[in-house]
């Protein structure tokens, strides 16, 4: 009975099955720019030779942008680690937010930092920012030298919006940082300058329909009624 099998049923190659997968592979992210605190916005706000603490503000905010910065833990997994807001707009705007870890020194202060501005380029309008982060020092003896990163996010001109993303390495971690950027109060009073503008031109009788020299943006009743504030 036994050869009979054997000569039905020759000798086949064993393969073995398996359902295992592969573990994902995750890109190395670039590594972040190290800058010296005396080259960088944290770390002339952390020392104290910045007398504004790394403020700069354009006065023409079209955009409002927020930056959350996370680290990469286990698979992938984003574990928050700062989050800054600040203006942008046609000029250059910078916010920083430093942070001490309490121990005497400045080279205990670490924290973010983020400089914008918005800018026009072969018809395409563009959000450049750019990102510091450094952690704060925890020995106290030794500076937290400020990582720097760049972006760049097209900005959706109908809508005032803007997004982007950028992984990088940093001080020892891998890290992500995403970008949002919402309508700012100048990008708002355009739009309702133009749909005004629109919704004259629309009108049967313009010159009725038109707003009057105070309901502009930007102008008051004085601004018509008094001669020396006229512009």
């Amino acid at each position: 009975m036994t050869r009979s099998l054997k000569a039905a049923f020759p000798l086949l190659p064993v393969v073995w099955l398996c359902a295992c997968t592969a573990p994902p592979i995750y890109p190395v992210p670039p590594m972040a720019q190290q800058l010296a605190p005396s080259d960088s916005i944290l770390g002339e706000a952390c020392d104290g030779h910045d007398p504004s603490a790394g403020l700069r503000l354009s006065g023409h905010t079209l955009l409002v942008v927020r930056v959350d910065v996370s680290t990469l833990a286990g698979a992938g997994n984003e574990v928050p680690y700062a989050r800054i807001a600040a203006p942008a707009g046609e000029g250059i705007s910078q916010m920083a937010r430093p942070a001490f870890s309490g121990h005497p020194g400045p080279e205990a202060c670490g924290g973010t930092a983020v400089w914008t501005v918005v800018r026009r380029e072969n018809g395409v309008l563009y959000l450049d920012w750019r990102l510091e982060v450094a952690p704060p020092g925890g020995s106290g003896t030794l500076p937290a030298e400020p990582w720097r990163i760049t972006g760049r996010a097209p900005v959706d001109e109908a809508r005032g919006t803007a997004s982007g993303m950028v992984a990088f390495q940093a001080f020892g971690h891998q890290m992500v940082a995403r970008l949002t950027a919402a309508p700012g109060p100048v990008f708002v009073a355009d739009q309702h300058r133009r749909e005004a503008a629109e919704a004259a031109a629309r009108h049967p009788y313009p010159m009725f329909a038109a707003p009057l020299p105070d309901e502009r943006p930007y102008r008051t009743l004085d601004d018509v009624t008094n001669p020396g504030f006229q512009r």
